[in-house]
């Protein structure tokens, strides 16, 4: 940090550096807020007392989840439908557990698969793919992956 001496005799003045130093640390400060919120507060707490949060069996196929997606969100097209998509929870009854979240990466993942694909295949095959399936299908090429870097 530079510290220049001013002329006139007046007070001291901090370059530019510090400037990018003291937004670091405004940064930095926030940062800190929110993880001490986050550490401290409990998800239930976070949630409004009249929010929507949907739960999915993961057996449900492709194409109910994205329609059901759409009762909460933002705008996107898929296909011969129009879906408003955020993200829902998933539930998997024979483990009686959450096993995932289904969100609008998902449909966009789908949407690069299909986008040569034919209408009528795209609609068989939102019609004909479980969540379950979905997830798995996304595990092993996520497993794939880590094997070709290692």
């Amino acid at each position: 940090m530079e510290i220049l001496q001013p002329e006139d005799g007046g007070d001291l003045s901090v370059s530019s550096s510090t400037s990018s130093m003291a937004q670091l640390s405004k940064t930095e400060d926030i940062r800190e807020t929110i993880s001490d919120f986050l550490r401290t507060t409990l998800i239930f707490e976070m949630v409004p007392e009249s929010a929507k949060v949907p739960i999915l069996d993961d057996e449900l196929s492709l194409e109910s989840a994205f329609s059901i997606m759409s009762l909460n969100g933002s705008t996107f097209g898929v296909y011969l439908m129009q879906v408003e998509a955020s993200a829902v929870t998933v539930w998997n009854k024979q483990r009686e557990e959450f096993s995932g979240i289904l969100s609008i990466t998902d449909v966009a993942t789908f949407l690069l698969q299909a986008h040569t694909c034919t209408d009528q295949d795209v609609r068989q095959a939102l019609e004909e793919s479980t969540i379950r399936g979905w997830f798995c299908k996304c595990l092993f090429k996520l497993a794939l992956m880590e094997k070709r870097v290692h």
